[in-house]
């Protein structure tokens, strides 16, 4: 168990000027919202298979692919709260600014599919967004650039909701961000009515 600690820590908190990712996350987001607010964003974060198996092989020990209430709390406990501090590398934005609304991930659970990890949680916002008063949007990376966040719109199907309340969905790149001796160009989702 010290080891993985280690490694996420390593991860997390690196100031490293030649910094590359070294773990990549397809992920795929949904929105809960009520009427036209939101007020929850899940995501599902796919790790990819080699720090999948790190994971696994820590936080797994009976290595029966399945995590059970003590496994999973101590994965939440151990790397989830620990992304508190860096917003869940998910960043709202409403421009001309940008800020971190969520205190908490909620709902967390963790599973294996043909050897890859997938963590599944929720952020609620502090105060629900009212999506009929202007754009909102989601920015997504790691500012170390040691996990790089991939958007996957294949997956996140609101398309239809959306349009219900009359509002529609948009992927695209960000902006460049120049952190620590490099830049990040975070990718972006975007809802507008």
């Amino acid at each position: 168990m010290k080891k993985i600690l280690i490694f996420i820590i390593a991860i997390i908190w690196a100031d490293n000027t030649e910094a590359h990712p070294h773990v990549w996350i397809n992920a795929f987001v949904s929105f809960i919202f009520e009427k036209t607010k939101i007020h929850t964003i899940k995501l599902h974060w796919q790790f990819d298979p080699f720090f999948s198996q790190v994971l696994s092989s820590d936080f797994d020990p009976n290595n029966d692919g399945i995590f059970d209430a003590e496994e999973t709390k101590i994965m939440e406990d151990q790397i989830l709260t620990s992304l508190k501090d860096y917003g869940f590398f998910t960043h709202s934005i409403i421009k001309p600014q940008e800020f971190d609304l969520f205190e908490k991930a909620d709902n967390f659970s963790a599973t294996i599919n043909d050897r890859e990890l997938m963590f599944t949680f929720e952020l609620t916002l502090n105060e629900p967004i009212d999506l009929k008063k202007g754009a909102f949007g989601l920015s997504f990376y790691d500012p170390s650039n040691y996990i790089e966040l991939i958007i996957d719109d294949r997956k996140t199907d609101q398309a239809n909701s959306l349009q219900e309340i009359g509002c529609g969905i948009e992927y695209r790149e960000g902006e460049e961000i120049f952190s620590q001796s490099y830049f990040i160009i975070p990718q972006e989702i975007w809802l507008k009515c």
